[in-house]
């Protein structure tokens, strides 16, 4: 399993309140694995990825 895929299945389950929190769209939260930025929002059964972006990829154009 990759690291990216432990974030998304592991991590972000156990600690989402520990993400940052997007400035631009208060409802999301940002998480840094490896060369990605993982996008999530916190929902009613758990959490939903909204986007996961390598580095160098603008988020204003994705999110």
């Amino acid at each position: 399993m990759s690291l990216l895929e432990t974030a998304c299945e592991e991590w972000i389950p156990a600690n989402a309140n520990l993400a940052r929190p997007v400035p631009e769209r208060p409802q999301l939260r940002m998480l840094r694995c490896e060369r990605h930025m993982i996008y999530f929002r916190v929902v009613d059964d758990g959490f939903e990825i909204v986007h996961v972006l390598r580095e160098r990829m603008l988020p204003q154009r994705h999110l």
